[in-house]
């Protein structure tokens, strides 16, 4: 620090700027209740009471906070590989979600080939996975969306904070989709009716990776939850945002409005449109919050096996929406597809 650098303060406006959890708000007004206290007084009360969770918040989510705290400190809060985590977290604070890198999703088929194979490979070389795609394909956003809406509407989907239960649209909206993609006119919907929708094996085996991680870290499940917190806030918004842009831009196409339609025709919704795009908004994004925490926890953990989620992160830094595998295929959205979009095989 130069002699004309004033030291650094934390005070309320910088944890509620940060987007800090309403815990740790809190706790920091009855700690401090003038609302401002030095890093040096702020980390020793830290250490003092072993708040690592809030320390591990205050190292991944304030860079400037952070270049102040020496190597040890950051090993012993975030572990061994806490330079990645640290990596990872300025990347999920500054990267722009669903911006392809790219002119056209042609140039990047080489590139995504080699992730999505990558990604199986690291799956398969897991203790209990098992491979759950043998091709893939790269279509547009809303059509990937199309394919994944009712594996996202399962129960896990609202347990892990990606949106509202399960509700017979989903499954409509991926029939009408598919039969206005192939020129067929869609089954009527039941009305009240569930899904009869079986769970998809990569969404399932990706539940069971996470759950497997977390299990490791249950000593420090505290810290676990403020690193993905760290991570997955502002990356949320920006990659809901971008998303949106997109879902919105799609709804004049006759295969959007034949989704919505029946949509409406389950009896859930009342305007098409703009509560379906705000929905596959809100869902896609929240994907990505899965992904990065999945990363997240396995780097924490210092899993030994390589990380199936850093290929698939790759398909993200990319501009495109990894979206998971189902029926025997990999699905890739893409946020502004060619006109046309040909499946590759992985």
């Amino acid at each position: 620090m130069g002699p004309d650098q004033k030291p650094p303060r934390i005070d309320r406006a910088l944890l509620t700027s940060r987007q800090a959890c309403a815990d740790a708000v809190k706790w920091f007004d009855a700690t401090w209740p003038g609302g401002v206290t030095s890093y040096e007084e702020g980390l020793a009360v830290l250490l003092g009471g072993r708040r690592f969770d809030y320390m591990a918040w205050v190292l991944l989510a304030v860079p400037e906070l952070r270049e102040r705290a020496p190597a040890d400190l950051r090993r012993q809060v975030l572990g061994p590989r806490h330079q990645e985590l640290i990596a990872l977290a300025d990347e999920a604070a500054r990267s722009e979600w669903l911006t392809p890198r790219s002119a056209s999703p042609e140039a990047d088929r080489d590139a995504l080939a080699r992730l999505v194979a990558e990604h199986q490979a690291r799956l398969a070389a897991l203790p209990g996975a098992t491979p759950c795609f043998d091709d893939w394909s790269l279509v547009p956003l809303e059509a990937a969306f199309g394919e994944v809406a009712p594996i996202l509407g399962l129960a896990w989907h609202e347990r892990h904070g990606l949106g509202p239960p399960p509700t017979p649209w989903a499954l409509a909206w991926r029939t009408a989709w598919r039969a206005a993609q192939g020129g067929t006119r869609p089954a009527a919907p039941t009305p009240g009716g569930e899904p009869d929708l079986a769970p998809e094996a990569w969404f399932e085996q990706r539940l069971r990776l996470i759950a497997g991680v977390s299990t490791q870290l249950r000593p420090v499940v505290r810290v676990a939850h403020q690193v993905c917190r760290a991570l997955d806030d502002a990356a949320f918004e920006r990659c809901q945002r971008s998303a949106s842009e997109r879902f919105l831009a799609a709804r004049q196409g006759a295969s959007w409005r034949a989704a919505a339609g029946a949509m409406v025709a389950s009896g859930d919704q009342q305007s098409p449109s703009e509560e379906a795009a705000s929905y596959a908004a809100q869902t896609l994004a929240g994907t990505l919050r899965l992904d990065l925490g999945a990363q997240a926890l396995w780097l924490l953990a210092d899993v030994a096996e390589a990380s199936p989620w850093e290929p698939l992160l790759g398909i993200w830094r990319l501009g495109y929406w990894p979206a998971g595998a189902i029926d025997g295929r990999f699905v890739i959205g893409s946020p502004s597809p060619p006109a046309t979009l040909a499946p590759q095989n992985g």
